[in-house]
């Protein structure tokens, strides 16, 4: 799927490189020289556009169902309830966002490390995640997703105790909002945060789901030949609010 933008990086990069050779030939150059400049040029934006990144996916079936896996160059980056061709436009606009002018691929052998992961940990093999990611969010949604990588397997704890973890003791709403904003569920767990009260309030994927999850680790705990505080390492990156 190729995106406004990567034809829009190509354009922009193509007038740059010809303004760049424009001035090294000058404008009193013969045609001959010209030409020569200008497909030079283009050959250099035609690079240029090649090199935007391109963003990995495959589907896995799961014990809730059916997941879109994403990575970028950098690592695993997006988690999405539901097939690629039922969740395209969002995932779209989401790239045009965080990775501009990037193009999807299906590419099952860059996401096997995940997948692998994934079917131990749905299995009751696994407890945490040892995996590359590459998290795009604001520099205060970077801190509450750090936080959701230190709560250990089959726990629970509330917005307030992330809001009072991260430094932030009345942002709890706040916190609650970048929970949702999580574009990686599961390998960051934000289905073990809870209100106050106990309750189990919203999740991306459908409360039905972060019960299943929550479930799911109660009756595995402990998981054999796994330390439950091991937590996934990765590179978590900062944008800018558009």
């Amino acid at each position: 799927m190729k995106g406004k933008l990567k034809a829009n990086a190509e354009t922009i990069a193509n007038a740059e490189a010809e303004a760049e050779l424009t001035a090294e030939v000058g404008e009193e150059a013969t045609a001959e020289v010209k030409a020569k400049a200008k497909a030079k040029a283009k050959a250099k934006a035609k690079a240029i556009a090649t090199t935007a990144p391109y963003l990995y996916y495959t589907e896995i079936d799961s014990a809730i169902g059916l997941l879109t896996l994403c990575a970028s160059e950098h690592g695993l980056c997006h988690i999405e309830f539901g097939s690629f061709a039922d969740r395209v436009d969002f995932l779209g606009k989401w790239a045009d966002r965080y990775y501009p002018g990037a193009e999807y691929t299906h590419a099952e052998k860059a996401l096997s490390l995940a997948v692998t992961q994934l079917g131990e940990y749905f299995a009751g093999k696994r407890d945490s995640f040892d995996l590359p990611l590459d998290m795009r969010g604001t520099e205060f949604q970077r801190k509450v997703w750090k936080a959701l990588l230190e709560i250990p397997y089959g726990t629970a704890v509330s917005y307030k105790s992330i809001a009072e973890r991260i430094g932030q003791p009345k942002a709890v709403r706040a916190v609650g909002g970048a929970n949702n904003k999580n574009p990686l569920p599961i390998v960051v767990p934000c289905h073990r945060v809870i209100g106050s009260g106990g309750a189990l309030v919203g999740y991306g994927g459908g409360l039905s789901i972060k019960e299943s999850l929550l479930s799911l680790e109660r009756q595995h705990l402990p998981v054999h030949g796994h330390q439950a505080t091991r937590t996934p390492r990765g590179i978590i990156h900062e944008i800018h609010e558009c």
